[in-house]
């Protein structure tokens, strides 16, 4: 069990572009429940988010996660459900987390890095299986409004890892992303090729 407490204070972001990072001073409070047993795991998540400092919107907006999953050898299937709540009113009241790698939590097309006002509910499925001396890994989101039932659309995340054959502690990596658009953005497309090296 991890308890957790935040108080951001971003005041000093609230200028020209920056506007929006520096309405998000939050005060945050949560718990966080984790077990495994035989391979299998879960994880529990509750916290709730209100303004703090100078921040001019009134915040109050949830969070909760449910996740079960399973790991053997190098195998892993996971399924998630999470919500970042949203708030009907003017301005951007949606629980936000702008200090957080959203990237490998909503989707790799990057499209959620500020939570939309109406907030978020991801559910997502996915996983990793070993393949030719490396490991590939596949995950599929459904993204929806969480106030105003608006339908955001869906995403599928591909990525394939393996170490550089006769060259040590070298790994290449091929990244896809393809987020298909309802109604929120627009259709989008990522790819990536990286190579790794740890020393």
């Amino acid at each position: 069990v991890t308890a957790y407490h935040y108080l951001l204070g971003l005041d000093n972001l609230a200028v020209a572009a920056n506007a929006a990072l520096g309405s998000q001073s939050s005060r945050t409070s949560g718990v966080r429940l984790t077990g495994s047993r035989a391979g299998f795991g879960y994880a529990l998540e509750y916290a709730h988010q209100s303004d703090y400092g100078n921040n001019p919107l009134k915040l109050s907006s949830d969070y909760y996660l449910g996740e079960l999953s399973y790991q053997r050898g190098g195998y892993l299937a996971k399924a998630g459900y999470e919500v970042l709540g949203g708030e009907n009113g003017p301005g951007n009241r949606a629980f936000q987390t702008p200090l957080a790698t959203k990237h490998i939590f909503q989707g790799w097309a990057d499209m959620f890095l500020i939570t939309p006002a109406g907030g978020i509910r991801d559910a997502y499925v996915g996983g990793s299986v070993p393949l030719f001396g490396g490991s590939l890994q596949a995950w599929y989101h459904d993204f929806r409004a969480d106030r105003g039932g608006a339908d955001y659309g869906r995403e599928l995340d591909l990525s394939y890892a393996r170490p550089v054959p006769y060259v040590k502690n070298l790994v290449a990596l091929a990244k896809y992303a393809r987020y298909d658009a309802e109604d929120f953005a627009v259709d989008t497309d990522k790819f990536w090729m990286q190579l790794q090296y740890k020393y």
